[in-house]
């Protein structure tokens, strides 16, 4: 019986990724908004960085040319203590920004902590931003991301049009690089399931729930009403806990932001660790910021669990021999390459080692639990 339990719980996983995944391909797509070129709102980019020194020129120089089309944009980059030596990123970016035009309007300030995540350093460029007292909208971004300046001036309009939301999302996009190796592109490969049932679907189908997603967040000033920090450990499936608990919004915008995929394969499983850490931090959340959940609140948070925990599941009874399930994701192969445009007997191979390579993503991240309470900063993607 219970057996059968999780079969069928599996198949009706892959079923509902599958429908939500073909809507989302059949449905108009959006029009593309038309907008002014400047923007009329101030903007705070905040990036935290660690182990950056492969992108970081790259990612000043990109956002430099917002800088230069707009005044209304204020770059922040928070460093972290955590990084030493002599090349850290801050000493590269101090290097960097003696000789640019735009250094009154690029900060740099490092986090002390030095066990923190991602969110400790976001909240600590979050409280520069209070003492500052600036009423800005902040832009959450992770550095190797990439936005058109034309996306964010068409993202203002965008949330002017449609208002009731606190968090406003870009697609996150991702651009393999060319020396990734077969198991980083295999997973991307794979990654363009969730990009398509969740994340582009959210954006197309007007009543799909939309969730944070951190790679590209436009926070609206009225969430800090609300709250004052972004909870640990990521900026995004925690935030969208809170957002549930908080009774607000998030809303996926029709445009893309590109990020680069790990850089190598001690990367893609390192970064899964945070990443799932957050994904199971429905009740930890809860109680963090003191919110008593009621018998729904329960019922809700295990079923969350169970939708997710489903995804590895099935891979599992497909290499056990489930056949239905096996055909389930055979189709959704051809649903995602037929999205990316790579249908090729090369791709759908890779594609296929992605959902093991997932797997194998799950058992890294359990067999890290099981030996105790971890230091998630330990496991930061490093691009040195």
């Amino acid at each position: 019986m219970f057996i059968a339990i999780l079969v069928w719980g599996s198949v009706f996983y892959r079923l509902y990724v599958l429908l939500i995944s073909c809507l989302s391909l059949l449905y108009p797509k959006q029009k593309v908004i038309e907008s002014n070129s400047d923007l009329s709102q101030h903007y705070c980019f905040l990036f935290p960085v660690y182990k950056e020194q492969k992108i970081i020129k790259d990612t000043l120089q990109y956002y430099e040319q917002f800088l230069a089309q707009s005044q209304q944009i204020q770059l922040i980059f928070i460093t972290t203590a955590k990084e030493t030596g002599s090349d850290t990123t801050l000493k590269l970016m101090q290097d960097y920004l003696k000789n640019s035009q735009y250094q009154e309007r690029i900060v740099v300030v490092t986090c002390p902590v030095l066990d923190g995540t991602k969110a400790t350093q976001i909240n600590y460029g979050l409280d520069f931003i209070a003492e500052k007292k600036q009423k800005s909208y902040v832009c959450m971004f992770d550095c190797d991301a990439r936005i058109s300046f034309l996306d964010l001036v068409r993202a203002e309009q965008y949330i002017k049009d449609n208002s009731g939301a606190v968090i406003y999302s870009f697609l996150p996009k991702a651009k393999p690089a060319k020396q990734s190796n077969f198991l980083v592109l295999s997973a991307g490969l794979h990654h363009t399931e969730r990009m398509l049932a969740f994340e582009y679907a959210a954006s197309q189908l007007p009543w799909k729930y939309s969730y944070p997603m951190g790679a590209t967040m436009l926070v609206h000033p009225q969430l800090w009403q609300h709250i004052d920090h972004i909870p640990e450990p990521i900026d995004d499936i925690p935030l969208d806990y809170l957002l549930q608990f908080k009774k607000l919004k998030a809303k996926t915008m029709p445009f893309y932001t590109l990020v680069q995929p790990p850089p190598d394969t001690r990367n893609l499983f390192r970064q899964m660790i945070p990443i799932f850490k957050g994904v199971f931090s429905y009740f930890s959340t809860a109680h963090r910021y003191g919110i008593k959940l009621n018998i729904v609140g329960y019922g809700h948070g295990l079923l969350v669990y169970t939708f997710y925990l489903l995804e590895p599941l099935s891979i599992f009874l497909v290499l056990l021999g489930d056949w239905w399930l096996g055909i389930l994701i055979f189709v959704q192969i051809i649903v995602n390459l037929y999205w990316v445009k790579k249908l090729s007997t090369k791709a759908f191979i890779a594609h296929s080692w992605g959902y093991i390579i997932r797997l194998l993503q799950f058992l890294y991240f359990g067999i890290n639990m099981l030996k105790g309470e971890i230091r998630l900063s330990q496991f930061k993607t490093e691009r040195k």
